[in-house]
Formats: structure tokens, sequence, C-alpha cells
């Protein structure tokens, strides 16, 4: 915030600076302090985000300052002579994202005080908050509400304590798609993009206070009305929160005056960690401490897997139509900024214990490596590291899922959200994982235990299973099951007309269409580190089916044809590379070859817009093969899963060129043979 670095200021006149440099008001310097930078001769915002949310975090609060506001609250409560007064001291259980969308140069903000900075619940919406449970909790109607709520005088809510800020991140990973509300189709092109915002930390105390005013009713039945709205208020925290993104377990605060709590329709999960889940918080290479396992990213992984199962049951249209109607079905279940609130809720899971960063982990098996390239490297003079924090194996986690239903929604409706939820979970949990390098098997988890109103259908397709038959016989039975589910319940929100009976691979989306899959059993891997045995397996069948030096030395077999396609290139042989293509570009972009017959140059392959959008961004294409390790017994096997689908979109090219993109060429775009005959190899050993 001071003038340290010349090209990094607040614009304001020159006398100003040193007062602004002691500034301590976090909603002055989140608002109007915000550091901008020089280039190119104009200014813009310094892209220094998170160090400047770190400088507003640690700004503090004087203890006497918080007992005068409590004690000018209390004065106001006394000159107002209530019929009757309620106060709730509510403890923040989760981080609380109030005020996410409030206008700031960061684009996500915080609700503060104007005058102190302090954070507080506003009394607005606490109270609609209240009116909003009792609607839909208690079935009353509007006009009961106006005469509950009649003459109620409600006050923010201050912190009793100095409270914690603290940093958290979004990373939506289709933010088009999120943005066009469905009119742009989900792709596996888009580029996560994280965005770090300020919350306030769990611990924090509020004191609320609410009364009804003189003269307005008996004393009596002043208390029965306030107690009443003092209830409902205080379940509809906990239960539900308050703030932004509720729905994946912000703000939850747990009323410490004894008020009861009501019982929401819930489930429960426990899981079982299989391999290391590297997932990270504002910091992408630690485990956030609060919340090892967010419930954002559960919410997020549930919503992808919903999204590649219900996209083939879409009926036929064009893309547009496609995307909307995907997108209608998404927001029944998940909500959406714009439209409704989401049915449901999840909570925050238990804290699994996790271990450091930048640890020396020896010799890592070379398979493990291979396969976790990024959150393992080589460092010279210490061998391997694990690059980020982790959670470890073998380690059971519990969370719930809860569903809040909206006012007028009937049986029908209930029940297709419930089997959208329950296909979205058995799908995530027996194909997908969570957190990096999840598709080359890391942050592979197992649903043991599944408790609360599941119907048997689903209830029989979760826990344990004895031997691979078993595997096959869950995997066959859960995707029918998934997809019946998911084409009753798009019939019931969509109707008829909008929903197949058959599969369709669609535009640029790795789906379930046409999905293959190979079962890769290890025998020997048993034991609590059977997981390394068969991720140390399945990544050296694949690094030896795609390195030209491990197909050479282990297999006798010639290198793939882009490995002459590349040095062709970076020997300028330019007349070879007509007509030619790079397949290994099938498993994922960007991809980097690596030549020390050339003088130890570098090439590297990446996507390109059509010619009539080449100013959007295409950094990257997500891998359409998944690896996903399974405890079946007391051995862990892998399952092998090819998601077919374009690989880019109509009219995208590859593009080869040198590291710094002094010479480039650009290049068809393959087909998936190479995977398949990768499969095909799986399947012979």
């Amino acid at each position: 915030m001071r003038r340290q670095d010349q090209d990094l200021f607040i614009p304001l006149p020159g006398k100003m600076h040193a007062r602004v440099g002691k500034a301590r008001h976090p909603g002055l310097l989140l608002t109007r302090l915000t550091p901008w930078e020089r280039r190119d001769g104009s200014l813009i915002k310094a892209d220094k985000r998170r160090d400047f949310l770190e400088t507003i975090a640690k700004a503090g609060w004087d203890r006497e300052h918080l007992q005068a506001i409590q004690l000018r609250q209390e004065a106001v409560v006394k000159a107002a002579v209530p019929v009757a007064y309620s106060t709730l001291d509510l403890e923040l259980r989760t981080r609380l994202a109030l005020g996410l969308a409030c206008p700031t140069p960061l684009e996500t903000g915080l609700t503060m005080d104007l005058l102190t900075g302090l954070p507080i619940l506003p009394a607005s919406g606490l109270k609609g908050l209240a009116r909003n449970w009792l609607l839909q909790k208690e079935r009353i109607t509007n006009e009961d509400a106006d005469s509950l709520f009649k003459d109620i005088v409600i006050l923010e809510a201050f912190p009793i304590d100095p409270p914690r800020l603290g940093l958290d991140v979004l990373t939506p990973h289709q933010k088009d798609y999120y943005q066009s509300k469905g009119k742009r189709p989900p792709l596996d092109t888009c580029d996560p993009e994280p965005a770090t915002f300020l919350t306030v930390e769990p611990g924090t105390r509020f004191r609320l206070r609410m009364w009804i005013r003189k003269g307005t009713d008996t004393k009596d039945g002043a208390l029965s009305r306030l107690s009443r709205i003092s209830t409902a208020l205080a379940t509809a925290l906990e239960q539900w929160g308050a703030g932004g993104k509720t729905a994946a377990g912000y703000g939850r605060l747990m009323n410490r005056t004894g008020h009861g709590s009501l019982d929401e329709e819930m489930i429960q999960v426990r899981l079982r960690v299989v391999t290391p889940v590297f997932i990270g918080g504002s910091d992408p290479n630690k485990v956030d401490g609060h919340w090892p396992l967010r419930p954002a990213s559960v919410r997020g992984v549930l919503r992808d897997w919903f999204r590649r199962m219900m996209a083939d049951l879409i009926g036929q249209g064009n893309e547009k139509a496609w995307s909307g109607n995907l997108f209608e079905t998404e927001e029944h279940v998940f909500g959406s900024s714009a439209g409704q609130a989401s049915r449901l809720l999840v909570e925050s899971p238990s804290k699994p214990k996790f271990d450091g960063a930048d640890t020396p982990v020896g010799r890592t098996p070379a398979g493990i490596a291979y396969l976790g390239y990024g959150p393992y490297r080589y460092v010279r003079g210490k061998g391997q590291v694990q690059h980020a924090q982790a959670i470890f194996p073998g380690q059971d986690i519990e969370f719930c899922m809860r569903f809040r239903w909206r006012p007028g929604d009937g049986e029908k409706i209930k029940e297709a959200v419930r089997d959208l939820v329950l296909g979205s979970l058995w799908l995530w949990t027996h194909l997908g994982g969570l957190g990096k390098r999840t598709r080359r098997g890391f942050g592979s988890l197992w649903v043991t235990d599944v408790k609360g109103p599941v119907p048997d259908a689903w209830a029989k397709q979760f826990g344990p299973l004895a031997d691979m038959e078993a595997l096959k016989k869950r995997i066959l039975e859960g995707l029918r099951q998934a997809q019946a589910s998911f084409s009753d319940a798009a019939t019931k929100i969509l109707g008829s007309d909008a929903v197949s009976t058959e599969y369709h691979a669609r535009w640029g989306y790795s789906s379930l269409a046409r999905s293959q899959a190979v079962i890769v059993p290890t025998a020997t891997a048993k034991g609590e580190k059977a997981w390394e045995k068969a991720l140390d397996d399945i990544g050296l069948r694949y690094k030896c089916f795609r390195s030209t030096l491990d197909r050479r030395r282990f297999s006798d077999l010639p290198p793939l044809e882009d490995y002459f396609t590349v040095k062709d290139f970076l020997l300028e042989r330019t007349k070879k590379l007509k007509d030619k293509s790079i397949p290994r570009a099938a498993f994922g972009l960007p991809l980097q070859f690596y030549f020390r017959s050339v003088r130890n140059q570098t090439a590297q392959v990446q996507a390109v817009r059509p010619e009539e959008d080449r100013d959007g961004k295409l950094d990257r294409r997500t891998s359409p093969l998944v690896f996903k390790l399974i405890p079946v017994g007391d051995q862990v096997m892998t399952l092998v899963l090819y998601m077919p689908g374009p690989l880019l979109p109509d009219g995208a090219k590859l593009r080869l060129s040198t590291l710094g993109g002094r010479r480039q060429e650009e290049l068809e775009v393959p087909n998936d043979e190479i995977i398949r005959k990768f499969l095909e190899q799986l399947g012979k050993k």
C-alpha cells in the first residue's frame, strides 16, 4: 500500500500518500484504496490481488472500540422502551462470505460497516432470512408474515470481539457457461480462473438485538411473536446460513443463547481417502486449514459429473438449445447466481490430516512421479519433492448434504432432485476424484456409508466390494441406474420432448456417451500401501506407452509417429510437416516435447481458435482419459475411463512452436486412435 515500488501506487495527489499509507480501515482499503500500476503509459489495477487482500485481512480493531459499539446499541434499546426484547449471541461455525457482489475495484466485496469497517450482519438480510424460513418451513402466508413482523425492530449484528478476516478462493472452470446462463456450452477447453476474496473467519461472535415497539401489543403477545421470530432466525442461520455461497457451507452461525434447531432432510456420506488428495485453498499449494475438503469443491465435482451424464440425455437440437436446456436442469438442483437458490446444501466435512508442502519424499516410484507431475517435482540436490500439501490416504471423511426445498415443490420435483444428487454422488465417487491430477489417479475417494432418505435402488449402489466381478457389476448397474434416473428427472423438469432415450455425443464436451472403461487389477497390491503399488503400476504402463525412451527401453517398441513430426520441426524440415498431426495431443493439452538429440531443444503443442475467433483464449484441453483407483477387498484396482468427445471446437487447430514462439506451424487436430490403442493394450495385459 505504501509507495514502496514506483510502478505500484494509489492514484491520489502526492500529499495524500503519507496519510493513506497509514490507513487501517478495511472497508476504505477495499473499496477506495486499491493499488494501481503503470503499464504502457496507462493506469490499470495492479495484478497483486492476493497480496493486497492479505494487507486488508491484517487490519485490526481495538477491543475497546467494539465494546463502545455494543454499549451504544444497548442505549438505543433502552431509549426505545420496548414491549419485548431479545438478544442472540451467534458464533460463526464456517466462513462468512457476505456481500460478495458488493461493487469494489476487485469485483468481489465484503459487507462492512461504513464508519468502522467492521464486518456486520445487516438487519434487512436477517429479517428477510427469518421471514423466508417461516414462509417455507412453517407454511405461513404472506399476510400472516406481515402481521408477525409488524413493529419488529432488528439492529445490525456487530462483532463482540475483534473479528479475524481471511482469504478464500473461487475457481470456476467453465465461466462462460455460467455467465451466459447456458447460452454458451460447457467446454473442456475452458481455463479455470481462480479469484481470491475476503471472508470472516470462523469463531467470530456477533450479537443481534431485536425488539417490538412500545404500545403496539400486549406483553404476552409481543413475547410470543418475538420468541417465534428469534427461534426461526436462529434455526435458519444454523441450517441455511447467512450471506453468499451458503449452498457450499458458508455462513453457518450457531446460536449460543439456547434456541433449539429443527431437523432438516439430510443425507450423511462417509468417504474413504484412497489416494493423496492435492487440494488447495487461497494458496493453491496448501490445504485449507479450516476446510481441508472444501464444500465448494464437493459441489463443483458434483456439478461436473451431473453435466457429463445429463449432457448426453438432452434431446436433439442446435447447440444453443441444448446448452440452455442443460443449464435449466442444472439450475433446478444447484441454483445459479442470477436465478433460483440451490436446492442442495453441502455441509462442512470433518477435518482430515494432511502433510506439509515442499517435503522431500525420497525415491518416489517412477509411475507415481510421472502421473503426479506438478504436485511432485524433482529438485537438484533433494531428489523428488512433494511440492503441494495433500490429505493422507486411509482416512475417513464425513460430510452431509441437505435439501432446501422451494415453495411449491411437489413430491415429483423432490424425488427428481434426490435422484439427481445421488446419481451425481455415485458418478463422482465411482468414476472421478477431487483436487489436482484427479484424471491421473490422485484424489480418489470411495463411499463407505450413506445414511438418510436414500431409495433402495441407490442404496445398493454404494458400499464395499468383494472382488473384480462385483466391481464390474457395480459399474454397469450404476451407470444404468444413473442414466434412468437422470432421464426421468429431466423429463419431469423439461418435458418429454426435450429428453432423448439415446446417448448423443455433444459439442466439444467429453461426456459419458459411448464411454469405454478398462479395469486394471494389481494382484500384489494389498494392505495399507496398496494404492501406491496400483498407482505406480498404471503410471508405468501409461509412461511406457507415451514416452519414447521407455518404449525403447522396456517394450522394445518404436517411437510414436509424432516423435518424428516434432523432431522434423525442430530441425526445420518443414516440407515433411504437410498433412501431419500430433496424435499424443488427444491425451490433453498443452503438451511439451524435449529432445536431447536436437541440442536439448523444447517444442510445445497448443490449441489455436478458429480464424473468426482468434481473440479468445484456448489454453488447455482437459484429458478425456480418467484413472480411478477403487478399493476391492484388501486390494486396490484401477478403473481407466475414456469419455469420447471432439478434442477441440470446430475450426480450431493445433499449433506446434518452439519455446518462446520464434517458429510456429499449424497442424490438423488428431483423432482418438492413439487413446483406443492404449486401452486395447491395457485390456491385453
